[in-house]
Order: C-alpha cells, then sequence, then structure tokens
C-alpha cells in the first residue's frame, strides 16, 4: 500500500502552526494577542483549505490510478486470449499439414499399387469427391441416423448443409422436444468442411464391371476400394455388409470379384467373355424357388443355367445329373421345374409350403433385421426359404428354423428368443397373420429421388414393385415418404417411370 505523504505533511504542518501559537501566547508574550491570534487563525484556516486541496488532488489521482490498473488487467486477459487463440491456430496449421503429408503419401502408395497390380491407364479415372454425397456424419452431433434424415431431405453435402435454413434442417431431422439438437454448431463445422479442398482419388472405373453402377461405386468407393486390384482381394461378405443390399436384390459379389481379377491382369478377352455370361444372366434369382438354396444355384449356373426360363426348359434329368456331379445331396427337381415354370410366366407364387388359418398374403417382405439375434446373413436365408415377416418367423418350429438358418451344433443361437422378438414385432407393427408371396420387390433407384429412406418407406407401405407404385396416387406417395416441404420429389414422374419400367417387361 502506498503511504500517503501529502497528508502526513499537511497535518505536521497544521500540528506545528498549533504549536507556535500556544508557545508564542503563552509562553513567550505572556499574554493573549487578539488581533494576533485572529491572524494566526487565518493562516491555519488557509493551511487546512490547503490540505483538503491536496487530499482531494490525491483522491482524484487514486481513481485515475485504480481505472489504469483495470485497463492494465483488461489488456492482460486479452493477450492470454490471443496467444491461446495463436496456439489453437498454429495447431490446427500443423494438423494441415499432416493431413495433407498423410493424403499425398496415400496418394503415392494407391500409385504405385496401381502400378504394381498391372491396372492400365487406359482404365484409370480421377473421381472428384466434391460431386458425391459427402459424409456428414463427420460433423459433431450427426449421427447415420439424423445423416440418413439430412440426405433423404435433399442436404447432402457440406455446403448445403451450412447454407439450409433452420426451418429446413427442422423438417429434415423432426427433433423431439427433449432432443437438442445444435443447428449452429453443425453448420459452423460445415462451412469449415466445405472450405477444404475436395478430395481426388485415383483408381479404377469400377463401374465398367456388370452389376455396377453409379450407386455401388460410391458405396465402394466410401470404404476405400477405387481399384479392380483392390475389389478383387476383397471378400464377398465384406463386400455384402459395403453394399448393404436388401437380400431379395440380386448382387452377384462373386462375378464382381472375377471380373475384377481379370481387369486387374488386363485380361480384356477374359474379361469381355465373362461380362457376356453374366449379361445373359437376366437378374432371375433361382434361389427363390422353394428348396433351392445358394449352393444348388450355384451349380446350375455354373451349367449355364440362369434363368427361370433356363430352368424351367430343362428336364428332371437334366437337373439330377448337373447336382450330382456338384457332389449335392438329391432334391425334387421336379417341384424346381414347376415352379420355374410359374415364374418364367410372370405368376405370383406362394413360397412356403406352410399353411396358416386367416394368413393375410401380402407382397412385400419386412425387414427382418430388426429381430434379435437376426442379421443379414440370416435375413438372406429366412428370405430364400420364403420367411418374409415378423409373423411367419414367429410360427416356424425350433427344427425347421435351425434348419433355414443353417445353425451349426457348436453355435449358440437362441432360437426360442429369436421367435419371441419376431412374435413381439408383429404385435408392434400391427402385422400380426401377415404372410409374404415370395415376390421379389423391385429396385426404386432407377426413380428419380427415391434413395434408401423413401425406398423403405415404400416398401413398409406395401409398395414394392414397379406395378404397385405404377397405380399409386401422388398424395398417397406423398403421406408415405413424408418429404421435407422444401424438397419434394415428382410423385407423378415416379408413378410414370414405374408405368414404363413395368411396361418394358412385359407386365
Amino acid at each position: 500500500m502506498m503511504f500517503d505523504w501529502t497528508s502526513f505533511l499537511a497535518g505536521m504542518l497544521v500540528g506545528w502552526l498549533g504549536e507556535w501559537v500556544i508557545d508564542y501566547l503563552y509562553f513567550r508574550r505572556g499574554g493573549r494577542d487578539p488581533q494576533e491570534l485572529e491572524e494566526i487563525k487565518a493562516k491555519l484556516n488557509v493551511a487546512e483549505s490547503r490540505a483538503n486541496e491536496l487530499e482531494s488532488s490525491l483522491a482524484g489521482e487514486k481513481e485515475e490510478s485504480a481505472r489504469w490498473q483495470a485497463d492494465y488487467n483488461a489488456l492482460k486477459t486479452s493477450a492470454a486470449a490471443m496467444e491461446s487463440a495463436r496456439e489453437e491456430l498454429e495447431a490446427c496449421r500443423a494438423n494441415e499439414a499432416t493431413l495433407a503429408a498423410e493424403n499425398a503419401q496415400l496418394r503415392e502408395e494407391l500409385e504405385q499399387l496401381r502400378q504394381g497390380m498391372g491396372v492400365t491407364a487406359t482404365r484409370a479415372v480421377v473421381v472428384d469427391l466434391s460431386s458425391e454425397p459427402e459424409d456428414l456424419t463427420l460433423i459433431q452431433g450427426i449421427g447415420p441416423r439424423y445423416a440418413e434424415k439430412l440426405n433423404a431431405a435433399g442436404i447432402l453435402t457440406f455446403a448445403a448443409l451450412a447454407n439450409a435454413r433452420e426451418d429446413d434442417l427442422n423438417a429434415a431431422i423432426q427433433p423431439e422436444p427433449w432432443q437438442k439438437v445444435d443447428y449452429d454448431l453443425w453448420q459452423d463445422q460445415a462451412r469449415l468442411y466445405a472450405t477444404l479442398a475436395p478430395m481426388q482419388i485415383e483408381g479404377d472405373d469400377l463401374q465398367l464391371l456388370e452389376g455396377i453402377g453409379p450407386k455401388y461405386n460410391r458405396l465402394l468407393r466410401k470404404a476405400g476400394i477405387n481399384t479392380y486390384a483392390e475389389l478383387a482381394a476383397t471378400e464377398p461378405e465384406r463386400l455384402a455388409i459395403i453394399i448393404g443390399a436388401p437380400p431379395w436384390r440380386k448382387v452377384d459379389y462373386d462375378a464382381w470379384i472375377a471380373q475384377a481379377r481379370l481387369a486387374a491382369a488386363d485380361d480384356q478377352a477374359g474379361l469381355d467373355e465373362l461380362q457376356k455370361k453374366l449379361y445373359s444372366r437376366s437378374g432371375d434369382n433361382l434361389v427363390l424357388i422353394h428348396g433351392l438354396g445358394d449352393s444348388y444355384n450355384h451349380a446350375l449356373s455354373d451349367a449355364g443355367i440362369y434363368t427361370y426360363a433356363d430352368l424351367a426348359s430343362r428336364s428332371p434329368g437334366e437337373i439330377e445329373a448337373i447336382i450330382t456331379t456338384a457332389g449335392l445331396r438329391q432334391a425334387d427337381y421336379e417341384a424346381w421345374i414347376n415352379e420355374a415354370k410359374l415364374r418364367a410366366a410372370g405368376k405370383r407364387v406362394a413360397r412356403s409350403k406352410r399353411t396358416y388359418k386367416e394368413a393375410v398374403v401380402v407382397t412385400c417382405p419386412q425387414d427382418l433385421e430388426p429381430i434379435d439375434g437376426v442379421g443379414v446373413v440370416y435375413e438372406r436365408r429366412l428370405y430364400n426359404a420364403g420367411v418374409g415377416s415378423f409373423w411367419e418367423v414367429a410360427q416356424i418350429e425350433d427344427d425347421e428354423l435351425a434348419e433355414i438358418l443353417e445353425v451349426e451344433e457348436f453355435q449358440a443361437v437362441d432360437l426360442t428368443a429369436i421367435r419371441a422378438s419376431a412374435l413381439a414385432l408383429a404385435r408392434e407393427t400391427n402385422t400380426m397373420n401377415r404372410v409374404w408371396d415370395g415376390t421379389p420387390p423391385d429396385d426404386f433407384e432407377p426413380l428419380e429421388g427415391i434413395g434408401v429412406t423413401y425406398e423403405r418407406r415404400l416398401y413398409a407401405a406395401g409398395y414394392c414393385t414397379f406395378e404397385a407404385l405404377a397405380g399409386a396416387d401422388p398424395q398417397e406417395l406423398e403421406g408415405i415418404c413424408q418429404p421435407p416441404n422444401f424438397n419434394k420429389p415428382d410423385f407423378a414422374k415416379w408413378i410414370a417411370t414405374a408405368k414404363s419400367l413395368a411396361a418394358g417387361r412385359g407386365a
């Protein structure tokens, strides 16, 4: 604390004058002089006034000093904040430099791999990912479910998210009242990602392979599969997980791998020959025939039987010879041929031999993955067996269910729990007594504006074929899909396209 010299000096002055007056009047003069006393009092008043002035000046200086101290503290705090911001900026620059170096190294490794595996330069392409949907799950607070909702609303890129209105985001996400969604934080991060240079990946044009279109190509690249060599080295099981196609949609991953191997080896003649065979298959899924599973299907394919018409044209003896040569157990070949004739003629076939009272037969299967214990593999096996509803799964006896799922003795699969879960879901979804007729749903991807979300909603509402969609009403479709107001699809165009596709296959 600073010593108050002004107050001290003023006090000393007043004290000294008082002492002098007393000494002069009482000791030296030996009496009182009124006039002199008045003069002394006047001097005392002047001294006191001066002391007050000094004290007031000192108070002003104290206030000024306090203001300077506050300004100093504020500047010190601001300097600390600026230093922290500078350090954060430097860290971001260092991280950006690290990412740039890693991307450069990755591109170099990919180039070396491409050259080492013999991929020809004529097939190589540079894919600019800026024109493709971006991974919105990189944004803090956006998970796969929110990203799917945003994509369904037409928000596919960071730039689109950054520029979206709050009303649009609310319409897309439709959060519950108790959910806290920080759109400002999403958009701040989206603006940052949008400013980054679009990534370019050098690889092969995977769409040159039979069975791979724009959608599957995008999913493969997102999973890091950019060259024929990388595709050739990928297991079918991993491809199934990456693509995520419903089991009723025929996707021949083995054919992809076989083509990729030929393309990576630059065997154009072999690739052309294989693709001609693949193209001639016409897309029939023979495993939908009762009792004809994957093993039998592969044996028939190896013998050149790819379609219902192919199978319908053969005799039971011919089919028996094919199956025997493949080392598989005997089956009811005549039943296969009879069902193939019906399917080749475009007739609906009730897949299951099981009969149920008061059954409601439907064309569209349900998504069976929500059943506890049923994943992608088991779902596919259930569909192949003609089981396409929660209620059907609940009705199957344990022995038959174990056979359908191909449960091995060493596997601890709780079949009772699977059936109980399926029954609970049938009740929750109000689909008791529903039975699927085995009709493979159509792929709605060719219809402009239909993504995964809208396709699922249409399937759940019973619209899973072009014929069904062709007979729908635009207002009804809008009620099923529930699109946001700012991005409504052209439902009339969907219906027109579905009619054209249905007519194109002779429906």
